[in-house]
């Protein structure tokens, strides 16, 4: 008799559980020389494997055209690499696809730009778990 009570009462419990689907991971970054602001989004939660990266990028202070030319990542302690097999520019900014952090770790993303043909970047830690 009291079973399926207890069944109802077990199932509304985790149901009540779940977790919701992993945000996305934003940061907005004033670029090393102060050319650019950067607003980098980690399309899914880093993970260990590829990954993929949206990009909007804006002048800071200088007016003219950023561009988003390469995204590196390393490794420090272990001496390891990794490079964006892909940069495309979209409306909304830049998509850099296919960046493989293959290690679980503490890894430095950074990211190359340009304002008006003049060098900059900016770096982010990111964990992978």
């Amino acid at each position: 008799m009291f079973r399926p009570l207890a069944l109802l009462l077990a199932a509304t419990a985790l149901a009540g559980c779940s977790a919701p689907d992993p945000a996305e991971t934003s940061v907005s970054l004033v670029s090393e020389r102060g050319l650019v602001d950067a607003d980098v989004t980690i399309v899914t939660p880093v993970a260990r494997g590829k990954n993929q990266l949206r990009v909007q990028l804006r002048p800071h202070a200088t007016p003219g055209e950023a561009r988003l030319l390469a995204v590196d990542a390393t490794m420090a302690a272990h001496a390891h690499e990794a490079h964006a097999e892909a940069i495309d520019e979209t409306d909304e900014g830049f998509v850099a696809t296919d960046l493989d952090l293959f290690m679980t770790g503490c890894w430095l993303l950074t990211l190359e730009l340009s304002l008006a043909d003049e060098p900059d970047r900016v770096s982010l830690p990111v964990d992978v778990p």
